[in-house]
């Protein structure tokens, strides 16, 4: 399967929280199943630190980083401006024809700007993660996302992966203060928080076998989403 990641971070951006790991470990566990697997993504790192920009294949996956127009903004306005992303995103989608694009986060500028861009063919995956636990994004931006393409791309959101059955509730509330009807809710609860155990050491070396296992349910889940 060819599989896309649109992903505001990526190990090893430390300084973002779960989501940069959390996106790594799966994306390379599904490599290591055999999927041809892509990961578009930001040199966010930490507030005023990048990682570097640039393409590389890292332990069986395709990763594109973009630089941002601030290292900062992740922090400063809750969201990461990637340069040339759309024409990035282009490339990709020509390039490896993906038969899914999983988005993390769900207010992202990523998943924004890609909605005019994702072919009606293939899934649009999201997984919200922490975007359940914090607020909205404030007035001014949460307007610029909308302009940008933020409600055309949740209205293409074709399955909400919820990290634990709790988070079900909260995704479809966050969906309908979008104004956008929510879309199905599959809860993953793959390990106590939703997703296997995970340590920064675990970045490093083959792909535990709990996230290989984890890539199985969430590849069938692309599959039959409902």
């Amino acid at each position: 399967m060819q599989i896309l990641h649109l992903s505001p971070c990526l190990w090893p951006a430390w300084g973002c929280g779960d989501v940069a790991l959390r996106v790594w470990l799966l994306a390379r566990a599904q490599a290591r199943l055999g999927h041809e697997v892509r990961v578009l993504t930001s040199d966010c790192c930490a507030p005023h630190e990048r990682t570097a920009s640039g393409t590389s294949f890292e332990d069986g996956v395709h990763v594109t980083r973009l630089r941002t127009h601030h290292s900062s903004s992740r922090w400063l306005v809750g969201l990461t401006w990637p340069v040339g992303f759309r024409a990035a995103l282009a490339a990709q989608l020509r390039d490896a024809r993906p038969d899914v694009v999983h988005a993390h986060e769900l207010l992202t500028w990523e998943l924004a700007r890609a909605a005019s861009r994702l072919p009606t063919s293939g899934q649009l995956i999201v997984s919200p993660h922490t975007a359940l636990r914090t607020a909205l994004l404030a007035p001014g931006i949460l307007r610029l996302w909308r302009v940008a393409g933020g409600t055309r791309a949740t209205r293409r959101v074709d399955t909400c992966l919820c990290d634990t059955p709790e988070d079900v509730g909260a995704a479809a509330a966050l969906f309908q203060q979008l104004g956008v009807p929510p879309p199905p809710m599959v809860p993953l609860a793959l390990g106590p928080t939703g997703w296997p155990p995970m340590a920064p050491a675990d970045a490093t070396g083959g792909a535990p076998d709990a996230w290989c296992r984890a890539a199985e349910a969430i590849v069938a889940r692309y599959a039959r989403p409902a």
